[in-house]
């Protein structure tokens, strides 16, 4: 077992793992795997970088030529660590990871609540853009109220994978990384096919990165997701189905929050 697993009971897939480039066998191992759309677009779907583990993910980043992180969580999450501080967070700020250096360059464009920063990543005398997306506000194991920002934040990354690799993860980098890549594994199948099966999608990605979408909640969130697209893009009529589909999610995501909360406040 390797000592760098940020939860001991998430496995790597051996088969579709994540490689680091240029090291020896002994140092080439980092808790990451590709997954693959229908197309050939790709995403590599990694655990939070652990204060051990922020040199390897900065080498995979330059090495893959990552074109974009998406960073599904905080830091601190219910004051439990979900993720190091990886990246410089000031504009203008310059950090060193073994041999590579970032720098926070730019403010990038916005998409709701989830907020764009520009990094400048090198190492010797190459150097690489990456865009670095982060949606601190998606509780852990739950799910948001509205498809739209994920959507948009897809289509974006769409563009952005023509020219490399998105890396996706959360804190484990299954619940929230895995929705977000089942999501866009749906949205494909459905414009090439015309119909999807959300089972199906999701066992694809687990196929690739074990354990993908965590909880019934984030499977639920999946079909809003996939409905409000076709009623945005395909304009799928607002029925009663839908409408009580909408409403019958909104009482369990609540019930599900309010309950996390009241656990939250219970004493130790």
């Amino acid at each position: 077992m390797h000592l760098d697993l940020r939860y001991t009971d998430v496995m790597c897939l051996d088969k579709t793992r994540v490689i680091l480039k240029d090291r020896p066998r002994n140092n080439n191992y980092i808790h990451a795997n590709w997954v693959h759309m229908s197309t050939n677009r790709r995403y590599i779907c990694t655990q939070g970088p652990l204060e051990e583990t922020i040199e390897d993910f900065w080498w995979m980043i330059f090495k893959e030529e990552v074109r974009a992180i998406v960073m599904l969580c905080d830091f601190i999450e219910d004051g439990e660590s979900k993720c190091a501080e990886y990246y410089p967070l000031t504009t203008g700020e310059k950090v060193q990871y073994g041999g590579i250096t970032v720098k926070n360059q730019r403010d990038g464009e916005h998409l709701e609540t989830i907020t764009c920063q520009i990094m400048s990543v090198r190492l010797e005398d190459d150097t690489h853009q990456v865009y670095h997306y982060r949606w601190s506000n998606w509780p852990d194991r739950s799910s948001p109220r509205s498809s739209s920002p994920l959507i948009a934040l897809i289509m974006k990354l769409r563009i952005i994978q023509e020219k490399g690799p998105v890396v996706v993860h959360c804190s484990a980098g299954i619940g929230r990384t895995g929705t977000l890549c089942a999501v866009d594994y749906a949205i494909e199948r459905l414009d090439e096919e015309g119909t999807v099966s959300p089972p199906d999608v999701v066992k694809e990605i687990r196929h690739q990165r074990l354990h993908s979408v965590q909880s019934a909640l984030q499977y639920l969130y999946m079909h809003i997701c996939l409905i409000e697209y076709m009623q945005t893009v395909k304009s799928l009529p607002q029925d009663t189905c839908i409408r009580r589909f909408h409403r019958d999610y909104g009482k369990y995501l609540k019930k599900f929050n309010d309950r996390l909360a009241k656990n939250k406040q219970r004493p130790g």
